[in-house]
């Protein structure tokens, strides 16, 4: 694959931080983002600045909230469904690649059809069917302040780091980069059944217990529990009962049933579902960044989890122990992997 004069000109700049080849393995990339609300808005933006071709998934349509809160909408899109809506104006954005919209809902589609993205970002079914045909897949949500991105690069994903040339027995063939890393990651099954109280720090120099994570655990749960769609908001009248069930499922996983209060547990469902632009963006943001790396395959990507409260970020390793080693083996550099991207909005 060569680069067109018109490519060299838009991608210049991202060329000088990350290489022509990069550059070629983004350009030949296929993202798959489910959700066109705030943050898959975000998302697509992003993306196709950066030369990625997307395909944009939904089958809700556009409300008057939509209309307020993201600019891919208009007055005139009202009724119509999102991904549809969205189509011209993301192709507008960057007319060098390649958008196409997807209407059916996710039960509707088969798994063969996943199958031709390189990543993939959507929650547990969709997690299974990626890591068999060894496609990325990210999951994210936003709820008020909070946010939650969680990656799943397969048993085996091979990087380089960008290292200093004075530490020349540890440099490729290619300048300034390291020999292949290998990294593995758990599924997001074995994420969600990690027990809680496993991740509570009782060092004081250790790292932060991931709170935020447990408080999506408590939404998610609930929602499923009630057949809510994940993301989406939990009626106000359903407060007491989020309040019991929560608390249950507090000490079912080790806590205390006060680990958080009932004050905190009733913010917690009243804000469910609220899509602030700001956070969303900010994950839009690190999300697109971590696409990049996965993409091209240059630097290493985030160890699994990545969590946001509104001023703190924290990255947490949830399940399974990763392996992480400078080795020399095979260059596996030349494998193009496909992407799906879940917004859960």
């Amino acid at each position: 694959m060569t680069l067109s004069a018109v490519e060299a000109a838009v991608y210049d700049r991202q060329m000088r931080l990350w290489g022509v080849e990069a550059q070629q393995r983004l350009q030949r990339a296929q993202v798959l983002i489910c959700g066109m609300s705030v943050l898959g808005s975000e998302m697509s933006k992003n993306l196709v600045l950066s030369g990625i071709n997307v395909t944009l998934q939904d089958d809700q349509e556009v409300s008057s909230d939509c209309i307020e809160s993201q600019f891919l909408f208009s007055a005139g899109n009202l009724g119509q469904n999102r991904a549809v809506a969205a189509l011209p104006k993301v192709k507008e954005l960057n007319p060098l690649v390649n958008v196409r919209a997807e209407t059916r809902a996710l039960e509707e589609l088969d798994d063969s059809y996943f199958t031709e993205y390189s990543i993939v970002v959507v929650q547990s079914r969709l997690d299974v069917i990626c890591r068999a045909s060894e496609i990325a897949f990210l999951a994210l949500d936003t709820s008020g302040f909070y946010a939650s991105m969680f990656l799943d690069l397969g048993s085996d994903f091979t990087f380089r780091r960008q290292v200093s040339t004075k530490l020349a027995d540890k440099i490729d063939e290619k300048k300034g980069w390291s020999h292949p890393c290998h990294i593995s990651y758990p599924s997001f099954a074995q994420v969600v059944s990690t027990r809680w109280n496993s991740l509570l720090n009782h060092k004081k120099r250790g790292p932060p217990t991931p709170i935020t994570h447990i408080r999506f655990q408590l939404l998610h749960a609930f929602q499923v529990s009630k057949a809510i769609r994940c993301g989406a908001f939990i009626p106000r009248s359903l407060v007491e009962e989020f309040v019991a069930f929560s608390q249950r499922e507090l000490v079912e996983n080790g806590l205390e049933k006060d680990f958080f209060s009932t004050a905190e547990l009733s913010a917690l469902c009243n804000t469910s579902g609220v899509k602030l632009v700001p956070v969303c963006a900010i994950m839009a943001g690190i999300a697109g960044r971590e696409i990049v790396k996965i993409i091209s395959q240059q630097d290493e990507p985030i160890r699994n989890i990545f969590l946001f409260d509104g001023s703190t970020g924290l990255v947490a390793c949830i399940g399974t122990s990763h392996t992480h080693a400078m080795t020399r083996p095979e260059d596996t550099m030349g494998n193009d992997r496909n992407f799906v991207v879940n917004s859960i909005l």
